[in-house]
């Protein structure tokens, strides 16, 4: 997926034209593997000064996507993510591994408290905020978390069978 990486005032096509914010490129490029791109690329990286905080925002997203790039390249999930306003994708374990990556993604511009789940017969069992390592209470088989407007979440869960 090539995303957009300058504005079009960059290429003097349109003088009212704005850079993405460091928000909207983390989203445009989380939304796009949410919904299966298997590779990112930044179009018009020549036009971004490399001291820009554009240009900053790119490297900090391809720096996370790499963090997470083991869980990538594993198979979906067939657990369906229950997750009311947000977009997931929940990727298998890595090699050796117990814990399924749970990627969500605010499309709208509001926040919103969303509450993720599993469908049955599987729960969550526990839960992790990627790169701070914070756990996030699970009850239930269930976790709230608020998800601001255009914005991303990683987390590690652990699954259980339904009791």
């Amino acid at each position: 997926v090539g995303l957009q990486g300058f504005s079009l005032r960059d290429t003097n096509q349109n003088p009212r034209g704005r850079k993405p914010t460091a928000q909207e490129t983390r989203f445009m490029a989380f939304q796009a593997i949410v919904h299966g791109a298997g590779g990112l690329v930044w179009w018009g990286a020549n036009f971004i000064p490399s001291d820009s905080a554009l240009w900053a925002a790119i490297k900090q997203t391809s720096r996370d996507v790499s963090t997470i790039s083991d869980w990538l390249v594993e198979a979906d999930s067939p657990f369906q993510v229950q997750a009311t306003g947000v977009e997931t994708l929940l990727k298998q374990p890595i090699a050796n591994g117990n814990t399924y990556l749970l990627i969500a993604v605010n499309p709208q511009d509001t926040s919103q408290n969303v509450e993720f789940a599993l469908s049955e017969p599987k729960t969550i069992k526990t839960a992790r905020e990627i790169f701070t390592k914070q756990p996030v209470a699970v009850s239930e088989g269930r976790f709230t978390d608020s998800v601001e407007a255009y914005g991303v979440r990683l987390y590690e869960v652990t699954i259980a069978d339904a009791s």
